[in-house]
């Protein structure tokens, strides 16, 4: 294991640069203390004098050392002070880094968070024009223009999505999150449970979910919200008998939590937990978005990351969705599979815009802690052949959009290969509301079910809290009475 040893002055500069670090250096080992046996050593000193910031690094690998200090002035106070001298820090270490290296170390410059957009729509709420914000991103965080340009369209075409602080304060979506799958892909870390017994797993589940659904849904009247969108996520919701799918969906109805909806969105990854009955099912009960995710159409890989389908079953169920007229399909994609290359990709994408499906996201594989994947290839696995998925990422981006695809929201993970985004693209008119809502934290969301994560969201000036059930279903059971508490007390202290 190789170690990247750091020295911070004050030590609380770890929370500015230790990913920008980790990104330069993803195969090494990131230690707050200086070790005698560290391959890299990185030095870095921040004083504030009056209205001046001085900043001094040293990086030294082997025989190779880079030097870098700066003298910044300050003309701000308070809060937009720290935020001032945030940013600058992380300049300060970017450029280091980048130099070093010899290379952009990241084309997001210094934005390492999840939701980038979420800057934006910020200064735009401020009044600043796209042009304005396009030039503050390359020039004070480094973006690379393409970038900017992408993140600066994609706002563009979500903002109309978004509410204003009076709507936001009126309307919420849920989300259901059924925590079972039938089986766990390679690349997956979510700890759900592998169904192996409906019965015996399922059903005190439900009888949880049940209760959950009656006390929020009591709290959400009381307190007359609207509900505008519901997501079924998981795990794998499909994975639910008929009945149960038909008794979830009467109960939210009773409480009339159904009413006011606009968009139902259901997770159906897997093709073998659809029938042609359960889809008709699906319709009557209001679903209009589906989810069918093949992540790639080759068979091989399919069978190598445990997917338990084929290319075949997967263009068979997308017909019997259109069959029985459930509007609008979305389609997942990753990028960056084993033993895919450009090849894959291509004929990958080929074969979906054959099946015109009206929503497409195409991820960027994440090879995240926990999952089989992780274990079996380490952080080798995270910038090998990134370059080729990059490509691969910047081949569909464009092929989509030449195809009339035009891309919504936008988000970012951690330890993705070639350092990347997710992205969602639709068809004109055919955005998902939920997915725009749930990333740019414009709404408060009500997670129900095992590992539904709730945002509370403070219309007055869109702070957020965020609240996360286990993921486990025997958790989520045994915690369910003060987590219910919890809910209620946040949603209540919103209104």
């Amino acid at each position: 294991m190789m170690i990247l040893a750091l020295e911070l002055q004050p030590p609380e500069l770890y929370k500015h640069v230790h990913e920008l670090v980790r990104l330069s250096f993803p195969e090494y080992e990131i230690c707050q203390e200086i070790a005698a046996d560290a391959d890299i050593y990185l030095r870095i000193s921040r004083i504030k004098s009056g209205p001046q910031l001085y900043l001094h690094a040293q990086l030294q690998e082997g025989l190779r050392i880079s030097r870098i200090s700066c003298e910044y002035p300050l003309d701000m106070n308070g809060l937009q002070e720290d935020h001032e001298i945030s940013r600058l820090t992380r300049v300060f270490v970017y450029r280091l880094l980048c130099q070093h290296l010899g290379k952009n170390i990241n084309p997001y410059g210094i934005l390492t968070g999840v939701r980038p957009l979420k800057l934006l729509h910020r200064w735009l709420d401020q009044g600043d024009s796209l042009e304005q914000i396009l030039a503050r991103l390359e020039q004070d965080f480094c973006l690379q223009p393409d970038v900017a340009e992408r993140l600066a369209q994609i706002a563009g075409n979500n903002r109309p999505f978004l509410h204003s602080a009076r709507e936001a304060k009126q309307k919420i979506s849920i989300y259901i999150g059924i925590p079972f799958c039938s089986s766990r892909c390679y690349y997956c870390s979510f700890p759900g449970a592998i169904l192996t017994d409906y019965t015996v797993q399922m059903k005190p589940f439900l009888n949880s979910l049940r209760q959950e659904i009656e006390v929020m849904g009591e709290c959400i009247n009381e307190l007359g919200l609207k509900t505008e969108n519901i997501y079924w996520g998981g795990g794998t919701p499909s994975i639910l008998a008929e009945d149960d799918l038909e008794s979830l969906f009467n109960l939210l109805a009773q409480y009339r939590l159904t009413s006011t909806v606009t968009e139902t969105t259901v997770e159906a990854g897997r093709p073998d937990t659809l029938s042609k009955s359960k889809l008709e099912l699906l319709k009557a009960l209001g679903v209009n978005r589906i989810c069918i995710n093949p992540q790639t159409m080759q068979d091989t890989t399919l069978q190598l990351i445990g997917r338990g389908h084929s290319r075949t079953d997967i263009i068979n169920m997308v017909q019997k969705v259109r069959d029985v007229g459930i509007p609008i399909i979305n389609m997942d994609l990753i990028i960056g599979l084993p033993g895919e290359g450009m090849a894959e990709y291509q004929n990958t994408l080929a074969q979906i815009l054959e099946l015109r499906p009206e929503n497409i996201t195409v991820h960027s594989l994440a090879v995240k802690k926990g999952s089989r994947l992780a274990a079996a290839q380490g952080k080798k696995l995270m910038h090998e052949l990134a370059g080729e998925v990059q490509t691969g990422i910047h081949y569909i981006g464009r092929t989509l959009q030449e195809k009339e695809y035009q891309p919504y929201y936008l988000y970012r993970q951690k330890y993705m290969k070639a350092n990347v985004e997710n992205i969602g693209y639709a068809l004109p008119g055919r955005c998902c509301n939920y997915n725009i809502q749930m990333m740019e934290e414009r709404q408060t969301i009500i997670g129900l079910g095992g590992g539904a994560g709730s945002k509370f969201v403070n219309p007055s000036d869109w702070s957020l809290t965020n609240l996360h059930s286990p993921k486990d279903p025997l958790a989520y059971t045994l915690h369910l009475p003060e987590q219910l508490a919890r809910k209620v007390d946040k949603l209540k202290a919103l209104n």
